[in-house]
């Protein structure tokens, strides 16, 4: 999971640092697929945050994309603030604001 501050949606140093280790498998596992969720908190109107969340999630997959992954490789999906429905202190909130990814293995190599 990739956080982000409030209204950011930039990949940092950090969070590239995380994503170089997810391109590796990527490249050695080319039939694997990457779903990446953009998430938000409750911070903003839910049509600000489902774009906010969008934005979270093609920044890593545009990143991925500069380090040799194929795009059908990848997959966007958005979930606005869906999963900040229960946070309600700082640190839930920060939770929310995130990138998550999920690896799809091709069982057929």
């Amino acid at each position: 999971m990739l956080k982000f501050k409030v209204i950011k949606s930039e990949t940092n140093k950090y969070k590239k640092n995380n994503l170089k280790k997810i391109s590796k498998y990527l490249i050695d596992n080319p039939k694997s697929k990457l779903i990446i969720y953009g998430s938000a908190d409750k911070s903003g109107s839910a049509e600000y945050n489902l774009i906010l969340s969008e934005k979270r999630a093609n920044s890593s997959k545009k990143y991925l994309i500069q380090l040799g992954i194929r795009s059908e490789q990848l997959k966007v999906i958005a979930l606005g603030e869906s999963r900040s429905q229960n946070a309600n202190t700082e640190l839930e909130r920060a939770e929310a604001r995130s990138t998550s990814f999920e690896i799809i293995e091709d069982r057929l190599k």
